[in-house]
C-alpha cells in the first residue's frame, strides 16, 4: 500500500489534515487538532471518483472515516467544503476495512472494574496463579502479597498457560515510586499482548505533562497515550485493551493488529492500527502467543505490582 501523499490547502485557521488513509471501503482522514462536529456530516465532503455514504467521526474529535461506494484506488483528492484538502495514492485493500471506531462499542463506566464478566479467563484473582506460568515453562516465582501479585525483579517475564487472542483484556497495576522515568527506569513492566504489543508500565507523573510514546499508557514506541490520565507512582490503575489480532493468508500478514485502550476509565487510544511488534517483543506471526508480564529491570522503590488480571476473548467481528 502506497503511503499517502499530502498537498495541504487548509486555511490558517483550520485544522490540518495530517494523513489520509485508504481502505477497503473508504478513507480515514486524520487531523492535527480536534474538528468541528459537524464535519462528520457526510454532505460536506467530496472524493473524486467515489459517492461518499456516510461519514463516521471519532470519538477523539481528531478522525473521520469516510465510506464511500467502493475502495478508492489510484490518486484521489478529498476535501471538506471551506475547509483544508489533501491529495492521496490510493490503493484498495479487501482485508482492511474502515475502522468503527471500537470505543464507541465498547465502552467502560468504572475506573476499577474489578468483577471479571461470565465466560472470562481469570489469570490472577487474587488466591493463586493456575493460569499463569514463568516464562521459561517453571511455576510462577512473583509473590503473592494480599491481593497483589508482586513482581521479583529478576526472576522472569510471567505468561498466561495457554494463547490468548482477539477480546479485551483487563489488568489492574501499581507502579513503585523512584528511578528515573525518562531513563526508562521509573517502576518499568508492561502488558505485551500475544507476547507482542506492549501497552507499557511505568511510574509516569499525572497532568499537565503530556506522556511520551515510551510511559505509561503507550502502545510501546508506536503511539503516545492520546491523553496523560497518570495517578503516578504507588497508586493502582487500570488498562482495558480491546485487542485484534492480525490476520494472515498463506504465511502473509494481510491486516495489521488493532488495539482499543482504556487507561484509568479514560481513552486514550482508539482502534488504532499496530504494524509490527513493539520494542523488543517477540517477532509477529501466524502462531498464537499467550499473555506477557514483563519483568524489566528498574530502580523503583519497591515491586511492580499486579492484580485481577482477566481475558474475554471476542471473534474478530465482535472486536
Amino acid at each position: 500500500m502506497c503511503l499517502p501523499l499530502l498537498i495541504l490547502t487548509s486555511a490558517l485557521s483550520s485544522p490540518t489534515i495530517v494523513a489520509a488513509e485508504p481502505r477497503a471501503d473508504g478513507v480515514l482522514v486524520t487531523f492535527d487538532t480536534e474538528i468541528d462536529p459537524t464535519w462528520g456530516q457526510a454532505s460536506r465532503w467530496m472524493c473524486t471518483g467515489h459517492l461518499i455514504t456516510d461519514a463516521i467521526m471519532a470519538p477523539d474529535g481528531h478522525r473521520v472515516f469516510l465510506r464511500t461506494t467502493g475502495g478508492p484506488a489510484g490518486r484521489h483528492l478529498v476535501a471538506i467544503d471551506d475547509g483544508p484538502s489533501t491529495v492521496f495514492d490510493a490503493v484498495g485493500d479487501a482485508h482492511r476495512p474502515g475502522p468503527d471506531f471500537a470505543a464507541s462499542e465498547h465502552p467502560v463506566v468504572e475506573k476499577l472494574d474489578r468483577t471479571a464478566p461470565e465466560g472470562a479467563i481469570v489469570l490472577f484473582g487474587g488466591h493463586g496463579t493456575p493460569n499463569l506460568r514463568m516464562r521459561n515453562g517453571g511455576p510462577v516465582q512473583w509473590k503473592i502479597i494480599g491481593d497483589a501479585l508482586h513482581v521479583q525483579r529478576g526472576t522472569g517475564d510471567a505468561v498466561s498457560t495457554t494463547p490468548l487472542g482477539s477480546g479485551r483484556y483487563h489488568v489492574e497495576w501499581r507502579s513503585p515510586a523512584g528511578g528515573d522515568p525518562q531513563k526508562q527506569d521509573g517502576g518499568n513492566s508492561g502488558v505485551k499482548i500475544a507476547s507482542r504489543y506492549e501497552v507499557q508500565i511505568l511510574n509516569t507523573e499525572g497532568h499537565p505533562r503530556p506522556a511520551r510514546f515510551n510511559e505509561a499508557g503507550s502502545i510501546y514506541r508506536i503511539k503516545a497515550a492520546d491523553r496523560n490520565v497518570a495517578l503516578g507512582p504507588d497508586h493502582w490503575q487500570v488498562y482495558d485493551i480491546w485487542f485484534t489480532e492480525p490476520l494472515w493468508h498463506d504465511g502473509e500478514k494481510i491486516a495489521d493488529a488493532r488495539m482499543t485502550v482504556w487507561w484509568n476509565g479514560v481513552l486514550v487510544h482508539d482502534d488504532v492500527l499496530v504494524p509490527n511488534k513493539t520494542g523488543a517483543s517477540e517477532a509477529e506471526g501466524i502462531e498464537p502467543r499467550p499473555l506477557l508480564l514483563q519483568d524489566h529491570h528498574h530502580a523503583g522503590e519497591g515491586d511492580v505490582c499486579f492484580r485481577n488480571i482477566w481475558f474475554m476473548p471476542t471473534s474478530r467481528d465482535d472486536s
